[in-house]
């Protein structure tokens, strides 16, 4: 009898320790609930209602729709423009991917060489990263011009003719990929650098007493060694480029005679344009599955790589695996078989082009030996050469920067004088204007014609930073307690979630942008700061778990129990213990959302309906068909980077440990 009890008690001791286990856990539960449910109502329906639309023959002007099952995919195979929009677009996320990948982990090795100011030069690197596109765009088309800008001033200077960088078919998709390099080249040296810093020293030390020159160093330690910081960084410039929207709309338009039409903006051109939107929406699902196909292709990359560092049988590998993984391994490779064979060419001319080098710097070394260098001699050589190299790439980054706050304080005529006028007394008269302080002058206002009202700009400025912070506020709140429940729930169905959060960060926003609008308009929410907010989380909420997910994943559940035996609840422990030691990770995430939401354009200039102006919406009216009010424009410039640089400043070691710590290991 007393057996029998023992028994009895201890299963319902285990029932009630289950219980309690399941009441602890419900609060996780509905943390990761709510942003489920959020995703599923601004980016799950809007994407299968994309999919509607391309099945259909809908058109804005034609109220009546039918249904067309596949012919709109069908006439895609036969277009030729859409054919020529997949090549451009190919072309200039390759070339922009190849350039900026080498000059960035070039730049991430200079830096990490140098060593003493590592920090600053760092935070002046990435400044153009964090710059909003539009402005980007802008101000590039202007010191771009082929009349009065600085570029060619420069070429003039040279005793060359002036170039129409933007105008010449042949010139204007690299001119558009030169600008892709300046932007993106920040983001690849910061988390590459980041990679580098955190690497142990000991292997490099074993290295060189054993004699292993740079070159082998590089080749057999350190580029293993970042082997899976180097694949998230390709991944995500490489989702980034081949959606790239904002520059090319400002730059160029997809002109001229359609040599920088990338598929995105075709996209856009026959769907707002054109009207055309059961086709358009059809070719969006083909820009997906490019973007799908090449971003599996790199996952697998980095799954490979991680595979070949654990030991482990070939004979049972095969055997192992469930017949639904190998079709899936089967699929992505025939997939990938193009992409496969352009990578290998790639290697092989990374090959060729290090062993030049290593030959070059063994010649150098042999010549410092035989001229009685030591190795404190060659050391400071070294970090001369390579602060030069540093120092005129950081003159190239900031020097748009640099044009802009020097124009910006220059009177209206002397904006656009050739030669520029680098002697002046600097004024806030386009300040003042732009802030709606008084009118501008008389030859401003003859620009356009008329005299406008006083400019909104203040408004603008207000309606960014509330949009901007609200979605922060929801995205870091919302992702952040999703992204715990993620961490300490186990539950079928967990990594079909945690994939579906990558996933959104390879749906093109044009997607979207459709159903989100007419969806919206139903609800009354376009033109209203909550409309945008909503929008804005989309992709910002995603990012957000996915980041901090990343940094909860590093601190251990042991410290959390501790406090829970003293009689904490779950989210008691979370924020008193948790939070804290994640708020690296948590600034990060902040900042990154801020940014995003702030430098918003696409999203802004549809979901707005010219009832909400945002600033990145507004600067578009300072450059008319007519006139480009100059003044105004780098004035507005001026504002719009003034608080992303401010924040850059102070937040850069934030920024490179959250994208180490969150998105990386993540």
């Amino acid at each position: 009898m007393t057996a029998v009890q023992s028994v009895m008690d201890h299963k319902q001791n285990k029932r009630s320790r289950f219980r309690l286990v399941k009441k602890d856990m419900l609060p996780l539960y509905i943390c990761l609930g709510v942003p489920l449910l959020i995703m599923t109502f601004v980016f799950v329906y809007p994407l299968v209602y994309s999919f509607a639309l391309s099945v259909t023959n809908a058109h804005l002007m034609r109220p009546n729709v039918d249904f067309v099952g596949l012919r709109n995919y069908i006439r895609i195979l036969n277009d030729a423009r859409v054919w020529h929009s997949i090549r451009i677009t190919l072309t200039y996320a390759a070339g922009a991917m190849v350039l900026q990948f080498l000059v960035g982990f070039a730049l991430a090795l200079l830096i990490d060489y140098i060593g003493v100011v590592r920090g600053i030069l760092r935070t002046l690197i990435v400044i153009p990263l964090m710059l909003t596109p539009v402005v980007v765009g802008v101000i590039w088309r202007t010191m771009l011009n082929y009349d009065f800008g600085i570029i060619n001033y420069f070429v003039r200077l040279l005793g060359l003719e002036p170039i129409d960088w933007v105008y010449d078919p042949n010139l204007a998709l690299p001119a558009l990929i030169a600008i892709s390099v300046w932007g993106g080249v920040p983001f690849i040296m910061l988390v590459l650098s980041a990679g580098l810093a955190a690497m142990p020293r000991e292997p490099f030390e074993s290295a060189q007493i054993d004699g292993a020159s740079s070159w082998q160093t590089l080749r057999y330690l350190t580029i293993p060694m970042l082997r899976p910081v180097i694949m998230v960084v390709v991944i995500f410039r490489s989702y980034q480029l081949l959606r790239e929207f904002d520059v090319v709309f400002t730059l160029t338009k997809g002109g001229p005679a359609r040599a920088t039409e990338t598929l995105t903006y075709h996209i856009y051109a026959r769907m707002f344009e054109a009207g055309q939107i059961g086709i358009s929406a059809a070719i969006a699902y083909v820009l997906f599955f490019i973007t799908l196909a090449i971003v599996v292709f790199l996952f697998t990359q980095l799954e490979r790589g991680d595979q070949d560092m654990v030991a482990s049988t070939a004979a049972g590998s095969i055997q192992q695996r469930p017949p639904i993984q190998l079709l899936r391994k089967s699929i992505a490779f025939v997939i990938n078989l193009p992409l496969r064979i352009a990578v290998g060419l790639v290697d092989l001319l990374a090959a060729y082009l290090g062993k030049a080098l290593s030959l070059a710097a063994g010649a150098l070394r042999r010549g410092q030996v035989a001229s009685g260098v030591g190795r404190r001699e060659r050391r400071r050589l070294g970090v001369v050469i390579a602060s030069v190299i540093v120092g005129g790439w950081i003159v190239f980054a900031l020097m748009p920067v640099a044009w802009i706050y020097i124009s910006s304080v220059k009177e209206p005529p002397d904006v656009f004088k050739i030669p520029p006028k680098w002697i002046f007394t600097p004024t806030l008269h386009n300040y003042e204007v732009v802030l709606g302080m008084k009118y501008g002058t008389e030859s401003e206002l003859a620009m356009e014609g008329v005299k406008p009202p006083l400019s909104r700009f203040r408004e603008y400025i207000i309606n960014s930073v509330l949009i901007s912070s609200s979605t922060t506020l929801i995205n870091i709140t919302t992702g952040m307690l999703a992204a715990y429940a993620l961490v300490r729930l186990r539950f079928r169905g967990k990594e079909f979630i945690l994939v579906g959060m990558l996933f959104t960060r390879m749906v093109p926003p044009i997607m979207l942008i459709l159903p989100i609008f007419l969806i919206w308009r139903q609800l009354g929410l376009l033109g209203t700061y909550h409309g945008l907010a909503i929008a804005y989380l989309s992709f910002g909420l995603p990012f957000s778990i996915w980041m901090m997910r990343g940094y909860l994943m590093d601190i251990p559940a042991d410290l959390e129990e501790a406090a829970m035996v003293d009689g904490s609840s779950r989210l008691g422990a979370f924020f008193r213990v948790t939070l804290p030691l994640a708020a690296p990770g948590l600034a990060a995430t902040a900042v990154f959302n801020f940014i995003g939401a702030w430098n918003e354009f696409f999203f802004a200039i549809i979901l707005g309906n010219n009832q909400i102006k945002t600033v990145t919406v507004e600067i578009l009216t300072y450059v008319t068909d007519y006139a480009i009010l100059f003044g105004r424009l780098f004035a507005a410039a001026g504002l719009i980077l003034l608080p992303i640089i401010i924040f850059t400043f102070f937040v850069q070691k934030y920024i490179a440990t959250g994208l180490t710590g969150g998105a990386l290991k993540g």
